[in-house]
């Protein structure tokens, strides 16, 4: 074999981890078949909104492979779409993109007394932002209110019902009906005090004038609605550099977890207890920790609550967790397992183990020997690379009485990676 062609095969093979597929979402709640038949085992099921990764692997007319974590099946393709929406506040600008791809751009006009921030409660006049799907599309709405065409956004959001309910806007009771009702695909209570019927409408763009909907001039929003229709994503983001670190989930994570190496925290007796946190953001005292309050920590750097999101995933699926007992939101998230349980759906699991499979910002969960009927007894984040070692140093806290450090993990006989995921936008307001 020539060296050159060698060489491009190991080069090819050493990229091949990295390598980015294309993204879709889905329209509303659908199944992932084992093979491209509705008669097919269901290997899952797919929520409302949910971002899927696409696969190459050959499908009759009407099926799309897919990737889910680390599951593979087939979908239909009427359930998926490429096509969205992005707004981007501080410039006023609303795009109409398929992939990455720009297929129209237009001026918007905002909330009258409240263009910037996002919206909290109902009468605050913000326009909100995050990750939204078309409700309900209107071709023919009052006209002195939305102009030519109204499309109804999904808020609340998830997110937003989840930080309402932390501030005691609204009950637990409503909060998780929310994220029941917006995971399938359903309109959220519009009635509560956190606000609703937001909209993209017509009416004109020429000033901000609404009550916190999206305006543009009638014909813009004619030729929106042409494209959009019920369940098509929206992104409102507050400017285009806040949705840029929406696309930098994995650097945000490494360089959090580098930053908690100066004030490192102590594994102590305190840390291994389960005292009771608050909801959401909760956390023991800064200066203890066990393994996986490293990791916590970081994500929320990367706006990841690992505690709401455990918290939420359970609500919609216990089954799938090790121990289905009554959920409990100031422990759950704090047991590897879990977590394990978590980033199996929603991360995307790296298969290789050798130095250049490891990225910054990586998770990767260890087996240490300690008998406990489960292999995952640790977990830490990818950090910095080794002038010693071929592979990157793991930024974790190891056991009771050490402290927050970068160690030589990888690569070695003890302790084994039993996983490995890597973080991505697909967890971008989930």
């Amino acid at each position: 074999m020539p060296i050159c062609f060698r060489w491009l095969c190991a080069l090819v093979a050493m990229l091949a981890p990295r390598l980015l597929y294309a993204e879709s979402y889905t329209l509303r709640p659908t199944t992932v078949h084992q093979s491209p038949s509705a008669a097919a085992h269901v290997v899952t099921q797919l929520f409302a909104n949910e971002t899927v990764l696409l696969q190459k692997a050959a499908a009759p007319s009407g099926w799309q492979a897919v990737r889910v974590g680390r599951l593979q099946g087939f979908v239909r393709t009427e359930a998926l779409s490429d096509l969205r929406v992005v707004i981007y506040k501080q410039e006023r600008e609303l795009l109409v993109m398929k992939n990455d791809d720009v297929l129209a751009r237009y001026p918007v006009a905002l909330g009258a007394q409240a263009p910037r921030g996002d919206k909290r409660r109902q009468g605050d006049r913000a326009t909100p932002e995050g990750r939204f799907f078309v409700a309900h599309a209107d071709a023919a709405p009052e006209a002195t209110r939305y102009g030519a065409r109204s499309l109804l956004l999904s808020y609340p959001s998830v997110r937003h019902a989840r930080d309402g309910f932390g501030r005691g806007v609204i009950s637990r009771d409503q909060y998780e009906r929310m994220v029941k009702s917006l995971r399938v695909g359903e309109t959220p209570s519009q009635t509560t005090p956190l606000g609703g019927s937001i909209r993209i409408h017509g009416g004109g763009a020429d000033h901000d004038w609404t009550l916190g909907c999206i305006a543009l001039a009638d014909e813009d929003v004619k030729a929106v609605f042409a494209r959009l229709g019920q369940g098509s994503r929206v992104d409102v983001f507050a400017s285009r550099a806040v949705a840029k670190l929406a696309s930098e989930i994995p650097q945000r994570v490494a360089q959090a977890a580098q930053a908690q190496l100066q004030t490192p925290a102590f594994y102590s007796r305190h840390a291994m207890g389960a005292p009771r946190l608050p909801y959401p953001l909760g956390d023991i005292d800064k200066g203890h920790a066990v393994c996986s309050d490293i990791v916590i920590r970081a994500l929320r750097s990367a706006n990841l609550d690992l505690q709401s999101l455990v918290w939420e995933d359970r609500l919609l699926r216990n089954s799938a967790y090790h121990d289905a007992r009554a959920r409990n939101w100031s422990i759950d998230h704090r047991r590897v397992r879990n977590l394990v349980t978590f980033f199996e759906r929603w991360a995307e699991p790296v298969p290789g183990h050798r130095p250049h499979d490891f990225e910054a910002g990586d998770i990767v969960v260890f087996d240490v020997g300690v008998n406990n009927g489960i292999p995952f007894d640790h977990v830490g984040v990818v950090g910095p690379a080794s002038a010693d070692n071929p592979y990157p140093l793991v930024v974790n806290i190891w056991a009771p009485g050490a402290t927050t450090s970068p160690m030589a993990l990888l690569g070695q006989t003890y302790p084994t990676v039993v996983a490995h995921y890597r973080l991505s936008s697909r967890l971008w307001q989930w």
